[in-house]
Order: structure tokens, then C-alpha cells, then sequence
């Protein structure tokens, strides 16, 4: 067995957290369900190189910190982990998930990131509200994200990323650009395609996905 941890509500192990009913995980396909959770932090590692984690939301999601925190991620892989795996987050039957007081939003250091079918809204994150570090693969599809005080909306340090059927909304965002920190990278955008080569920031506004 996996020696993995899955960490709610910023401490707590998932085996000791009191409401099952609110975030469960389901071992044989490693899916973990938050039902109309309100807490703080969800966190996991430990999971075997390349792994695949899904997390599947319903209802009305909220990750809120009282205090500003950039020890761990909202959503995603403790910072500490390091490992290679994949995260797909979907949202069920018009789920909701806000976040909020963190550094990052929903976070993986490398593999393939995906995100859909989800309304994201995002306040006083200082850094990104989507993000995969190494920038391995990045998808977010039809979802919508509304961002309030917040740096960058979706990084990805270098690779692929695909916006697709998104709708997105910003105020006081110093970046509306999607944020690509890489020597050549390439991003596809419902069948447009921006590239950058030694370039910190793809304008996806000059190709109209992005309002200015």
C-alpha cells in the first residue's frame, strides 16, 4: 500500500476528520469527494510516482483560510511532496468551489494538471489560482474562474497549457494574463494557439480570451 496522507481542514488526517459526509476518499480509483465542504486547506502526498488523483466536487465548495497562508496550497500537493503526479478536478452537476487566503489555489509540482466542469471564484490568493509548477500539461475546460485581488489567474512553469470553454472574470488582478515562466512554451486556447518563446507572460488578451 501507498504510504500516502490526505490532510483536511489545513491538519487534520482525513481518517480522523470528523465529516465523512463532506470529504470522503475512495481508495481503489484514489478519488476524493468533497460534498459541500467549508474549511480550510485539502492537501495529499505520498502517492507513487505518476500517480493519478481525482478530485470530484458537488454542491457549494469553499477553502478559506482566516489568516493568509502560503505553508500549503488550498486544493492539491503539499508543497513538501515533489513527486510526479497527475490531478484532475471536476465538478459535478454545476459545483462551486471558493477559495480563498492562500498563496496557491489548486496546485500540483509536476504532471498533468486538469481542471473542468467548474465555477472557480478566487479571492486574496497572492500567487495563482491554478497552477502546475514544472508546467508538465495544464488543462482547465468548460469551467468559469472570477478572480478578485490576486496575482495570476492559471501559471504554469514551462509546458502545455489548453484553456477550453472558459469563462473568466477579474478585479484588482495585477496580471490578466495567463503566467507561463518558460524558454518556449505553447498554449491552445479553444483551437487558437499562442506561443512565446523566452517570454514570462503569454497575452492571451491579444487573441481574445482574456479581457485587457
Amino acid at each position: 500500500a501507498m504510504a500516502y496522507t490526505i490532510i483536511v481542514d489545513g491538519e487534520v488526517d482525513l481518517d480522523e476528520y470528523a465529516y465523512h459526509d463532506k470529504v470522503s476518499f475512495n481508495e481503489e480509483n484514489n478519488t476524493l469527494t468533497l460534498n459541500n465542504y467549508t474549511g480550510k486547506a485539502i492537501t495529499f502526498d505520498g502517492f507513487d510516482n505518476n500517480s493519478t488523483i481525482n478530485i470530484v466536487l458537488k454542491g457549494n465548495n469553499v477553502i478559506s483560510s482566516d489568516v493568509y497562508d502560503d505553508t500549503m496550497p488550498a486544493l492539491g500537493e503539499n508543497y513538501i511532496d515533489g513527486s510526479v503526479v497527475n490531478l484532475n478536478v471536476t465538478g459535478e452537476d454545476g459545483a462551486t468551489l471558493l477559495l480563498n487566503n492562500y498563496y496557491n489555489g489548486i496546485y500540483i509540482y509536476n504532471g498533468k494538471l486538469t481542471v473542468s466542469n467548474l465555477d472557480i471564484t478566487a479571492t486574496n490568493m497572492d500567487y495563482t489560482v491554478i497552477y502546475n509548477v514544472m508546467g508538465n500539461t495544464l488543462v482547465f475546460k468548460d469551467s468559469s474562474l472570477d478572480v478578485v485581488d490576486t496575482q495570476y489567474p492559471i501559471a504554469a512553469d514551462g509546458g502545455t497549457v489548453t484553456l477550453n470553454n472558459v469563462k473568466y472574470t477579474s478585479k484588482n488582478t495585477s496580471h490578466t494574463d495567463l503566467y507561463v515562466d518558460s524558454n518556449s512554451c505553447a498554449v491552445s486556447v479553444n483551437c487558437h494557439t499562442a506561443s512565446c518563446v523566452n517570454e514570462s507572460i503569454c497575452r492571451l488578451n491579444t487573441i481574445g480570451i482574456f479581457p485587457t
